[in-house]
């Protein structure tokens, strides 16, 4: 995909991504002054401990257009899942695994639908049936339903709005309204909230919401643009993304909304669309920007102590990874 934007409009290039999470305060990307990344195939990183998933998903436009691939997190296994003509894009994991969520534009309806798929690919079929573009999807603890939004336009003007929908019998139910823009919406651990982000206060902060889309209420304040909030694991933090300066770096904070503060700050880089790894204690994100053309994968532990390369691909776009399932 271009990745894509979470801000008015979606980062069609986003998500072109994801810093790890594929979103330092104490800690510095140790490769960029490493080798000037010229070789084109995946690049061993350490893997985290208790990593139970069966690989990173992503999307990569190493076929000639964007598809899901999958890479595990030493830099092995790499794996192409989907090979359609139209574009396939932001993948991610059902809380079981079982499943894998993701954004294509095959059928030509739109510039983006909702589709799931096996872990290798199979049964591949549509689950969301609008005119609109509907991406950036994230599932419910139980698996049974998708939140995402869907990006319209009325009149000329675009408005965003943060919708679910049942995977097995296509219901869908839309959970705000507001003429603001709503986006990348995730699910807490626990089913009891769904986070997104809004500009309905004037700059793009982190909401949440009860999953009937009741009591909305800000949980950031930030002055800049924050996005593209995932929970970890356990429940208790937030990764998200925040740009300042037309650059994007990778932020943490307590599920509450408390204690924000910078992961990852790599200069002239972009890091975009943190996710979580199963045991909590790494993500991974895609970066790019700066002299940098296409955007590669990288992990970094969340205790700020810097960041791996995943991928060093300069003629590739690597974005939006997926790696916990939460």
């Amino acid at each position: 995909m271009t990745p894509h934007d979470p801000y008015p409009v979606r980062l069609s290039a986003l998500c072109l991504l994801l810093s790890l999470l594929l979103l330092a305060c104490s800690g510095d990307d140790d490769d960029t002054d490493s080798e000037d990344g010229d070789d084109a195939t995946p690049e061993a990183t350490p893997t985290a401990a208790g990593d139970d998933a069966p690989g990173i998903i992503f999307d990569s436009d190493e076929s000639g257009n964007e598809d899901v691939w999958i890479i595990q997190p030493d830099g092995s296994g790499l794996t192409q899942l989907t090979d359609d003509p139209g574009r396939d894009y932001e993948p991610r994991w059902s809380p079981d695994y079982q499943l894998i969520a993701f954004v294509s534009d095959r059928d030509g309806d739109s510039a983006g639908q909702i589709y799931v798929m096996n872990p290798d690919g199979s049964e591949q079929r549509r689950v969301t049936e609008s005119e609109f573009t509907d991406d950036y999807p994230n599932w419910s603890p139980d698996g049974s339903l998708l939140t995402f939004q869907r990006s319209t336009v009325d009149a000329g003007q675009r408005a965003s709005d943060i919708w679910t929908v049942d995977i097995e019998s296509g219901e869908e139910v839309q959970l705000t309204t507001d003429p603001a823009w709503d986006s990348t919406p995730s699910y807490s651990n626990d089913g009891e909230t769904v986070v997104f982000e809004s500009d309905r206060s004037g700059n793009f902060e982190i909401w949440m919401m009860d999953p009937d889309g009741a009591n909305p209420r800000q949980i950031t304040s930030l002055g800049l643009a924050a996005s593209a909030a995932r929970y970890s694991p356990d429940g208790t933090q937030l990764a998200f993304n925040v740009r300042d300066n037309g650059r994007a770096d990778i932020y943490l904070m307590d599920a509450d909304g408390a204690n924000p503060r910078l992961l990852l700050d790599t200069p002239n880089l972009d890091e975009h669309c943190p996710a979580w790894s199963p045991d909590g204690a790494m993500l991974v994100f895609h970066v790019g920007g700066g002299a940098q053309e296409r955007s590669d994968l990288a992990i970094a532990p969340v205790d700020g102590s810097g960041s791996e390369r995943l991928t060093r691909t300069p003629d590739i776009g690597e974005a939006t990874p997926d790696w916990s399932g939460s």
